[in-house]
């Protein structure tokens, strides 16, 4: 596990000595409020993730920093390296229209709670689903959930293929599963459904309240999470080109070793 930080202090040092180089080449400074202002988007980051108060997501904060050994000097260096990589690409990172208000729909539309179950394997999503519709419909979702647990292929199998909000507008889900949901009575299940890469079934649990209201605080809201995300998009991208752009001679082997199987992992 030493060997390993070993690389990815090594990985840290690399990208702040190009970051800096690149915002000198651009001239581009740091100021004390953008090291503040990535401090506040951590902390509202982890109070959106975790559903916590501001000072909830505080107090959670210095537990990562404590778990990553991110203290006062690496602490620092993070939030700098964020603010250095924000305002290198802020300039290319301008939402288009089409993404606001596709955001904004997402938003604002119908939202529901469901629970869904994949698999490759049409007979054992069709089996499920016989097993499930034979249960009295205050059954249904215990049912179903410890269905999904043992059979569903889909990421949400260990929730009991629970998902807490779903839009009927987010073109990130199968079109022919919102198009179910939008449709779908409280407690019943839906035919099997053909995905791309199998078979699968929805129960619906209940329609949910939108994320947001239509209004001009909410368009505001809105682009802010688009502008970040698109920013934490080329960031990543960013920090990757100029690591793989680095000419890195490790004189140390542990080093070596260390960065090398980083790298495979």
């Amino acid at each position: 596990m030493a060997e390993l930080a070993g690389a990815q202090a090594l990985e840290e040092a690399v990208l702040d000595r190009m970051l800096a180089q690149r915002a000198q080449e651009q001239g581009v400074t740091i100021s004390p409020q953008q090291l503040a202002d990535e401090q506040r988007l951590f902390v509202r980051t982890l109070a959106d993730e975790a559903n916590l108060s501001e000072r909830d997501a505080a107090t959670a904060l210095d537990r990562v920093r404590a778990s990553r050994g991110l203290g006062p000097i690496r602490y620092n260096a993070l939030l700098t390296r964020n603010a250095t990589l924000r305002a290198l690409v802020a300039q290319t990172t301008v939402p288009t229209q089409e993404q606001l208000d596709q955001e904004l729909a997402i938003a604002t539309g119908p939202r529901y709670r469901v629970r869904i179950m994949t698999s490759p394997s049409q007979s054992a999503v069709a089996n499920a689903r016989e097993q499930v519709l034979a249960q009295p419909i205050a059954s249904r979702s215990s049912a179903f959930g410890n269905l999904a647990t043992s059979v569903s292929a889909d990421a949400s199998a260990a929730r009991g293929g629970l998902i807490e909000s779903i839009s009927t507008v987010d073109s990130f889900v199968p079109g022919i599963i919102r198009s179910t949901i939008a449709t779908l009575p409280v407690g019943e299940v839906s035919s099997v459904l053909v995905l791309n890469a199998g078979f699968a079934i929805v129960l619906m649990e209940s329609p949910v309240p939108p994320l947001e209201s239509d209004s001009p605080a909410a368009r505001d809201r809105v682009a802010q999470r688009v502008t970040l995300r698109l920013q934490r998009l080329q960031m990543d991208r960013l920090a990757r080109e100029l690591l793989a752009s680095a000419n890195i001679t490790v004189l140390d082997d542990s080093l070596s070793w260390s960065r090398e199987n980083s790298q495979t992992r």
